[in-house]
């Protein structure tokens, strides 16, 4: 099975879409920073719990507070790494999930 590691995710390639396992193999320069981040795009927006490092049962509060710090460490403006924009859209995504009742009623 192979594995991508992107931003300190280890990734198998049987998680990702057949498109990106195609890319993975034979990605090199600008094109493997595309499989990179659309790896990790893929990656995060499957679980928003696992995103934001939530239990399921976690509270608003503890939702909000895990959703603050990550967003400040990943802020593009704040962290000057390529894939820092789609790492904070997915935590920005799972929170408006998981911050609506409704909406994580419905998750």
């Amino acid at each position: 099975m192979d594995h991508i590691k992107v931003d300190g995710l280890d990734l198998s390639t049987e998680q990702l879409s057949p498109n990106i396992r195609i890319l993975c193999g034979t990605s090199t320069g600008t094109a493997g920073k595309l499989v990179k981040s659309r790896a990790l795009q893929e990656a995060s927006l499957e679980n928003p719990y696992n995103i934001l490092g939530v239990s399921p049962t976690a509270s608003t509060e503890d939702i909000k507070k895990a959703y603050r710090a990550l967003a400040m460490r990943h802020h593009p403006d704040r962290n000057p790494h390529s894939s820092a924009e789609v790492r904070f859209n997915a935590i920005k995504k799972a929170y408006e999930l998981l911050s609506d009742p409704q909406k994580r009623a419905e998750y």
